[in-house]
């Protein structure tokens, strides 16, 4: 019984398949190689939804021009505060008799923290140490100006 007529057997080749991700694109997948776990379609959109949310809060907070950084304001008692360099609000609740230890203990503060992230979130833990580093200076400052 011979080839079955004269013909030559077809042998097939694994072509590389293609994976449609979205309308207009697609993945070319190479023959042997395992791919990733697919994920819902919802599920995708979410993850490219938060990460363009990310990116456009990034360009608009570099477009705005509103540094984060504290500075040292007074106030008309002649108190120093640390505050949002900007916006003039109160980043601590305690102020300085002098603006030598409230510029020191914000620069200690910025090296210690991300401001940025510190003035969007106000993380509780984190004020809390802010406030314990306030109270540190507060007390150096307190020594300074009873023993001079």
């Amino acid at each position: 019984m011979g080839d079955g007529g004269g013909r030559t057997p077809l042998i097939r080749k694994k072509a590389p398949s293609l994976l449609k991700t979205k309308p207009g694109t697609s993945i070319h997948l190479q023959a042997g190689k395992t791919r990733p776990p697919r994920y819902p379609w919802w599920l995708e959109a979410k993850f490219n939804d938060l990460a363009l949310s990310q990116k456009n809060l990034a360009q608009k907070t570099r477009s705005s021009g509103q540094p984060e950084h504290l500075s040292v304001s007074k106030d008309g008692s002649g108190k120093f505060w640390i505050t949002v360099e900007g916006t003039g609000k109160p980043f601590v609740r305690e102020p300085f008799a002098t603006p030598e230890f409230c510029y020191e203990c914000a620069v200690e503060i910025e090296q210690a923290f991300e401001i940025a992230q510190v003035i969007d979130l106000w993380p509780t833990e984190t004020m809390e140490r802010i406030e314990e580093m306030v109270q540190v200076a507060l007390e150096r400052e307190r020594v300074v100006r009873v023993w001079g």
